[in-house]
């Protein structure tokens, strides 16, 4: 597309050209300018596939200073430094959400939630606001992507859904129940109670691999070239292959992976080490046993306080003091927090106040889901959603 069609449509607030301009950024290349871009069209173009798949939760290359490249799992939301409206989606005959665990919801990409609920899992469609399908028996989802869900029943079969329609697409096989299910590029790695560890095609249900573990693993983090795990007190890394690659018996547990490097949480301070040889890069004075947040700048550890790092330094940028019991999500430039019915979006730059929002219903605990530029919550005694726009 001509450089001066596509400023024209940067500059359009008609509908279509902006679902015009949506399609042209992501053939640029420009994945979160065209996301923003399928946010603002989609109200009004909910039927547009090709737009709702730029929704979807995919890898993307980003390039950051210093030349540095990663690869990051997480839609790169730009938005949310204010809050806006807030609606509630209702489930009326389907019981409570939640009831069926253990995720309680999933970002299935394009808009679409899936809720486990008193009678088994529905697809939530948060553009057109709706329920999209539903399953007449119990099954606990443990990962969506837009290639398929994988879910297990209460005979611990695990099955392959689409995601689109809930139809059965493949069966992955038995275990013994699955614990962690994390993502490298188009590979689900699946973590069981047990000691072995699956990684699987999503799409086909084919078992790639098996990994013979020491212990029960916990904590599963993934990172480019490969993923890390707890077995005990002792972290363990493994490449793709589940080749093992190095241990810490430390005491650590991971926390989170981001830009190369993997973060442990020890006694008192949090190590930050290579992903590929798990030599310690740096200690951080900070502890905490909740995931690590990353922003587009900045990492940051929740504990009795916030406290930001430089992605790339690792030098301190700030802290502020947090109340107990709180839970923390991050977008691309910004923290949110929740407490009670309390919801709060801070700067990552500086930890400043944003917005506040009362949510007008308590959510159930740990359930705040960013989708399609919307926060989305189950809501505490109620079989419906709270989404704030």
């Amino acid at each position: 597309m001509a450089d001066d069609e596509l400023r024209r449509l940067e500059r359009s607030t008609d509908p279509a050209d902006v679902a015009r301009l949506a399609h042209a950024l992501a053939r640029a290349g420009r994945g979160a300018e065209a996301m923003d871009a399928a946010i603002r069209a989609l109200p009004t173009a909910p039927d547009d596939d090709d737009l709702r798949v730029l929704l979807a939760p995919a890898w993307s290359e980003v390039d950051l200073r210093h030349d540095v490249t990663y690869w990051d799992y997480s839609v790169p939301w730009r938005g949310l430094r204010t809050l806006g409206r807030v609606r509630t989606m209702y489930l009326p005959e389907l019981g409570p959400v939640g009831s069926a665990g253990p995720s309680w919801m999933l970002d299935a990409g394009g808009g679409v939630v899936l809720v486990t609920h008193g009678g088994g899992l529905a697809a939530m469609d948060l553009v057109r606001s709706r329920v999209s399908w539903t399953t007449p028996e119990r099954l606990r989802a443990h990962f969506a992507t837009v290639d398929g869900v994988v879910v297990e029943d209460d005979a611990n079969e695990v099955h392959v859904l689409d995601p689109r329609t809930g139809a059965r697409r493949a069966y992955a096989g038995q275990v013994d129940s699955l614990a962690d299910v994390a993502r490298i590029d188009d590979v689900l790695y699946v973590a069981t109670r047990g000691t072995t560890l699956w990684l699987f095609d999503p799409r086909t249900g084919a078992r790639l691999a098996e990994v013979d573990l020491e212990a029960a693993p916990t904590n599963l983090v993934t990172d480019p070239t490969g993923f890390v795990l707890q077995l005990g007190d002792t972290t363990c890394s493994y490449d793709r292959t589940g080749t093992p690659r190095w241990r810490n018996d430390g005491g650590t547990h991971p926390i989170g992976s981001r830009d190369g490097r993997v973060y442990l949480s020890g006694v008192g301070e949090t190590l930050v080490v290579s992903a590929e040889s798990g030599e310690v890069v740096r200690a951080l004075d900070v502890f905490s046993l909740d995931p690590l947040l990353v922003t587009r700048s900045a990492v940051i550890v929740a504990g009795v306080e916030l406290w930001a790092f430089d992605r790339i330094t690792l030098e301190r940028l700030w802290s502020v003091e947090v109340e107990p019991y709180l839970q923390f999500a991050s977008t691309a430039d910004a923290i949110l927090e929740l407490g009670g019915q309390q919801l709060r979006s801070l700067a990552a730059e500086d930890g400043a106040e944003l917005a506040r929002l009362d949510l007008g219903a308590r959510p159930r605990s740990r359930t705040m889901l960013l989708c399609a530029g919307k926060l989305v919550f189950a809501a505490a005694h109620r079989a419906g959603l709270i989404v704030v726009e």
